[in-house]
């Protein structure tokens, strides 16, 4: 991937240069029209995403070692302290991404804007494990989280300025991502054994900023080098233990996913 984008890279810093001896069939340079127009095209590049897990609200009720032993109904003092310790991390993951792009621009002297929609595969996924520590009043836990995105896409303002075949700009707007959450705990050596399990599987909606270069290398055809960063916000959802006799024994789990993404692309404008 980074031989991939390095050779764009060269192309486009070589790209207006060889632009001014380009001709059309029969040896006539041709014109750089206008960037005004609609178009269509592919992009190929890589994603990287993070998530930020959190859990919060564990309510201690007293009880002797082990998960809500004895007659009380949630976790044994200290479960508050032990389980965020060894479960709030940072789960990060990388992967390809490939889609396309639709839009359409207008240009007003050297200034150009528009609006662009795109949807593409990401390959994103992680998952870890980890053992939360135990005490004289609870024993320890087996942790497991994991996080997965599969499409993402997004509708962008575009604001740009061009200079002959080259466009520099910036980019915004909405993202939409379908995420995919897991937590679980469990407490094999406890005297009442059982699991925290809950997984959320939504489409989230957020925001995308960033910017590239695009550069017209021939009349309608152009290719771009584009870098987004995305923010799909926190998804809440809460585990409760499997032993039904535990109703306080509960955890808020907090998923804040962010990704980003670095592309290339191809469009015909029509």
């Amino acid at each position: 991937m980074k031989k991939l984008l390095g050779l764009f890279g060269v192309a486009f810093v070589v790209g207006p240069a060889l632009g001014a001896d380009m001709s059309v069939p029969g040896g006539a340079p041709w014109a750089v029209p206008s960037w005004t127009g609609c178009y269509i095209g592919v992009n190929l590049g890589g994603v990287t995403g993070s998530d930020k897990d959190r859990w919060t609200n564990i309510a201690e009720t007293g009880s002797a070692a082990g998960v809500g032993a004895g007659a009380t109904t949630g976790f044994a003092v200290g479960a508050a302290t032990v389980l965020p310790a060894a479960a709030n991390a940072t789960l990060n993951g990388s992967g390809f991404s490939g889609g396309g792009q639709l839009g359409c621009i207008v240009q007003s002297d050297s200034w150009v804007w528009g609006a662009e929609a795109d949807i593409q595969y990401t390959e994103l996924d992680s998952s870890r494990t980890a053992t939360s520590l135990g005490t004289a009043t609870i024993v320890q836990g087996q942790i497991t989280e994991s996080f997965s995105s599969r499409w993402l896409s997004t509708v962008r303002g575009r604001l740009g300025y061009a200079m002959g075949p080259v466009l520099l700009y910036g980019t915004g707007g909405i993202a939409f991502a379908d995420v995919h959450y897991a937590d679980q705990v469990c407490f094999p050596t406890a005297g009442f054994r059982g699991c925290n399990t809950a997984s959320s599987n939504e489409t989230r909606i957020g925001f995308a900023a960033g910017g590239g270069i695009e550069w017209e290398f021939a009349p309608s055809w152009s290719v771009k080098a584009e870098y987004l960063f995305v923010d799909l916000g926190t998804t809440n959802f809460d585990s409760a233990f499997s032993d039904p006799r535990f109703t306080s024994a509960t955890i808020t789990h907090n998923h804040h996913l962010t990704e980003n993404l670095g592309r290339v692309g191809l469009n015909v404008r029509f």
